[in-house]
């Protein structure tokens, strides 16, 4: 059997892995903290180093495929141990720059639906006997109406983010502007708009020492996927639909 280099190392050698990706011994440590599918890959690929993740205190934005890799046990540990072993090593750092987008959360989850749509529809098919036998976007559309997590880029917005920053939701918005500079004890964080990446490429450039030259902004993209046929549709028959969304987050960031 082929074991990948991360199953081949030792013990110690995961450890001293993770320990050293939470630490930055020459200048601030880049973390990348976002709700999912806001182009976060993108601006990870302008930095030679950067820690990306979407969650530190147990709220990914796909329960089931957390589910279903670590399994309940595996869910525990990560929440209760993991994740506070990862938060404390992040804030032994003298600088962390924290960097975020937001989205139109319509348009966010609909992509984050269909990346993940594999676990959605596990779920869904088990609740529904037969649904694997329909035919059309149907089926798809009612998946994303009843089991996914509509509201979760306000949540991530106060159990993520505001969390680690100790900023209330009202402060971490936007508003009109397109991108926002915050400086909070050894955070320095900013926010940017995804739809005005471009914008937001030179403030990251001058303030937070992003490399312009290495951006790749064609990166995860849902129109460039394996599913790009089946997004494509899907966004055509989930127009309409009574989908209730992060009102909250709309009108504190201009969507």
């Amino acid at each position: 059997m082929i074991r990948s280099p991360l199953e081949s190392m030792s013990v110690w050698a995961r450890v001293s892995r993770f320990l050293s990706t939470y630490r930055s011994d020459e200048g601030p440590l880049i973390l990348i903290y976002n709700m999912g599918k806001v182009g976060s890959t993108a601006v990870e690929s302008g930095f030679n180093r950067a820690v990306h993740t979407h969650t530190l205190y147990g709220f990914p934005p796909c329960s089931e495929y957390y589910k279903q890799k670590f399994g309940k046990a595996g869910c525990f540990f990560r929440k209760h141990l993991v994740d506070p072993l990862r938060r404390f090593l992040l804030k032994r750092n003298k600088e962390v720059y924290i960097i975020s987008f937001y989205r139109d959360p319509t348009a966010r989850n609909i992509s984050m639906f269909m990346q993940d749509l594999p676990y959605w529809m596990s779920s869904y098919s088990r609740k529904h006997s037969g649904s694997s036998r329909e035919e059309g976007y149907g089926v798809l559309v009612r998946s994303f109406i009843e089991e996914f997590p509509h509201e979760y880029p306000e949540q991530w917005v106060e159990k993520e983010l505001g969390r680690l920053t100790g900023l209330s939701p009202e402060t971490l918005s936007l508003g009109i502007e397109n991108y926002k500079i915050i400086n909070q004890n050894q955070f320095k964080i900013f926010i940017g708009r995804n739809e005005k990446m471009d914008e937001c490429i030179e403030p990251l450039v001058e303030h937070f020492g992003m490399n312009k030259e290495t951006i790749n902004k064609n990166s995860n993209r849902g129109d460039e996927k394996w599913y790009a046929d089946v997004y494509a549709k899907f966004r055509e028959n989930v127009q309409g639909s009574p989908v209730p969304c992060c009102e909250k987050f709309k009108v504190r960031n201009g969507y």
